[in-house]
């Protein structure tokens, strides 16, 4: 007998928000409710199996992902956690009201149990529905650059990845399966129209591919620090949805004229659980006297928002860092909103160990917050991008070394 082949599956689940549904991204003091639905969202799942070995990404078009949420959906769909990693594509004009502590109902607004439940049964679903059309499939894979999508918003000229990675599952005479992936924070629609739902600018582009006939599913890439591109003067929002969404489906369309095909001998899902320190919210490096008087100052800020970081953080205290392996592919997924420093480095520490095709997503299984590298952190927020700088740095629930911790443990686990 030869090797088992390599199978491949697809579903998809609506996670639209009813209209009066809170909308989950942006702090206000009353929830947003959905007035107007631009476009469906949905959860959208791909399913994979080697021999006895199966894993199953389900990519939801909501803002994050919770400890809660990642459980019940395990559960539901009848998989252990390692088998099921879920993706959120970050939008901030998704569902909300699906996460119960303090901290996250100033964002998502008032928790609403049915509506976790019908979450966690949608992304379940999806999941179920990709195992049951499983069907022998061949990989290929291709990446390209992507300019001016993207932007640093920590630093002026710092860095961005605009590496778009494009992996296909050809099934014979069934649909094609593509999985893309790209970094920048979905906010497009949250500054337009903010009591709009919609997918934002990954919807957008995924209801494109899908338009031409291939399943699309969306893997978020480092969104801390980065923004899609921001034109100076103040446009739509279909104008400004537009800009980006074509300058990244024709990355997408560039990848697909380049596809090679792949050998796949392996596929291994696992979580790496990284513990995590005390609970700081530290604002500045300690530099100089006036950054030392300021964080002082800002004491009273930081022991709120870290006690409330406290009760939201996972149960087990430990950061799950998700690994599905697949030959020459490979997929990170990080609980945080993942830092364009730390992404590029993990996708260097893996390239190094042999996988020519590293995607690396923010937004999976958990939140602990912002995750930035030392060197980010070290650096005093310019003028002009000291407002995000500083709300990042508050943000980073889980100390400041975090990020490097991530990038060392995914190289250790490539000697295992």
């Amino acid at each position: 007998m030869g090797a088992p082949a390599l199978r491949a599956g697809y579903g998809s689940a609506d996670v639209t928000p009813a209209l009066g549904d809170p909308l989950g991204g942006v702090v206000t003091r009353e929830p947003r409710r959905t007035q107007h639905i631009r476009d469906r969202l949905h959860a959208r799942a791909l399913a994979l199996r080697l021999g006895e070995t199966r894993a199953v990404l389900v990519a939801a078009e909501i803002l994050v992902v919770t400890p809660e949420l990642h459980a019940a959906a395990s559960r539901l769909a009848g998989l252990t956690p390692s088998q099921l990693l879920i993706s959120a594509t970050h939008t901030h004009s998704g569902l909300g009201a699906y996460w119960a502590p303090p901290l996250p109902v100033r964002f998502m607004g008032p928790y609403d149990q049915a509506i976790f439940d019908r979450l966690a049964q949608a992304i379940a679903d999806a999941a179920i529905e990709a195992l049951d059309d499983l069907a022998p499939a061949d990989i290929q894979a291709a990446s390209t650059s992507v300019s001016g999508a993207s932007a640093n918003r920590r630093e002026p000229l710092g860095p961005v990845d605009p590496e778009l990675q494009l992996v296909r599952f050809e099934r014979g005479g069934r649909q094609p399966i593509d999985l893309w992936s790209f970094g920048a924070h979905p906010v497009i629609g949250s500054e337009l129209a903010p009591n709009t739902a919609t997918g934002d600018w990954p919807g957008e582009v995924c209801r494109r591919l899908e338009a031409h006939g291939a399943h699309a599913i969306f893997f978020q890439g480092a969104v801390g620090g980065l923004s899609p591109l921001f034109p100076e003067l103040p446009i739509p929002l279909e104008t400004h949805l537009r800009l980006v969404s074509d300058l990244i489906e024709t990355g997408v369309q560039r990848a697909r004229e380049h596809l090679l095909g792949l050998e796949v001998t392996g596929l291994r899902a696992r979580v790496l659980p990284l513990a995590l320190p005390e609970t700081a919210c530290r604002v500045l490096p300690p530099a100089g006297v006036r950054d030392r008087l300021l964080e002082v100052a800002l004491s009273p800020a930081r022991a709120w928002v870290a006690h409330r970081a406290r009760e939201a953080r996972p149960p087990d205290g430990a950061a799950p860092v998700h690994l599905v392996e697949l030959g020459p592919v490979a997929l990170v997924g990080t609980p945080c909103d993942l830092g364009v420093r730390v992404a590029l480095a993990l996708k260097s520490t893996l390239r190094s160990a042999g996988v020519r095709h590293p995607l690396v997503g923010s937004q999976c299984d958990a939140y602990v917050g912002y995750v930035h590298l030392p060197e980010d952190y070290a650096q005093r927020p310019p003028k002009g991008f000291r407002q995000m700088g500083l709300y990042e740095n508050a943000m980073s629930f889980s100390g400041w070394d975090l990020g490097a911790r991530m990038v060392e443990a995914v190289r250790e686990s490539q000697a295992t």
